[in-house]
């Protein structure tokens, strides 16, 4: 099991891996990956357990190849020759902390190493109303929702922000000061599930209840869908992690990340 000191969830946490959420988030990255532009030469594939997705213009972007599921030797091995087809010199498989440390052996002896910690948390879908000054974005707003990423993450290819618009089972919200767009959160749907994720706020606006309204925008909306439950991946302890904990979401399990180091 991988163990980072100071990233603890809280105290008197119940951990339960539940596969359903790692899925849906897996069925939210195919999507995405689905409506990237041709020229990206992205590849969505399954490969036994294990879910491949890479990006062949993004070579040297660990965030851009990854896989996800439990990896078993053939598949591991099948999975990251198609990804080195794909120039990926350094991909990341995410795996449930501690659910399969046969899997986590098997990454150690291919090159790979935990690199960082991440905690699953989950939380009822709550119907509601959208917030004030928050919509859901059309197709047709790939730049305003790419503009608010880039300037909230910082530089991203900001073809890779409008891969998921339109997509089945995907909506993009917007927020907005007056008419100048200044967060945006995504959200999935597949049954009684569901996915929020790469929400951000520009840095201007940050402070100002913006990333709650967004939250609360993806919760009724995903209600509002038939989902009854939303999830969501973020770092342990960070101002995110405690926005959500405040905002009723409880933690499920840790997720590692493990990384390939170059050869």
């Amino acid at each position: 099991m991988v163990r980072h000191a100071g990233d603890r969830p809280p105290a008197g946490a119940v951990l339960t891996a539940l596969p359903e959420l790692e899925a849906v988030e897996a069925a939210a990255w195919r999507e995405q990956y689905a409506g990237l532009d041709p020229e990206l030469r992205a590849l969505t594939v399954d490969v036994g357990a294990l879910q491949v997705f890479g990006v062949g213009a993004w070579p040297d972007s660990a965030w851009h190849n990854v896989l996800t599921g439990r990896p078993e030797p053939k598949t591991l091995d099948l999975a990251l020759a198609l990804l080195g087809r794909l120039g990926a010199t350094a991909p990341v498989v995410q795996l449930p902390e501690g659910a399969h440390p046969a899997a986590e052996e098997l990454l150690a002896a291919r090159g790979f190493a935990p690199t960082t910690r991440l905690v699953r948390l989950h939380a009822p879908a709550v119907p509601g109303e959208l917030p004030a000054g928050v919509e859901v974005a059309g197709t047709d707003q790939g730049s305003t929702v790419a503009s608010v990423c880039l300037k909230g993450f910082g530089q991203v290819d900001q073809r890779w922000w409008r891969g998921g618009l339109g997509r089945e089972g995907w909506t993009q919200v917007v927020a907005r000061t007056g008419d100048v767009a200044v967060g945006t959160g995504a959200l999935f749907v597949r049954g009684d599930d569901a996915w929020i994720g790469s929400a951000t706020t520009v840095p201007e606006a940050r402070g100002r209840g913006v990333h709650a309204a967004v939250l609360q925008a993806r919760l009724g909306l995903a209600a509002a869908q038939g989902a009854t439950r939303v999830s969501v991946k973020c770092l342990p302890g960070s101002a995110s992690y405690r926005s959500l904990v405040r905002a009723g979401f409880a933690v499920s399990h840790p997720v590692a990340q493990w990384r390939r180091r170059p050869a």
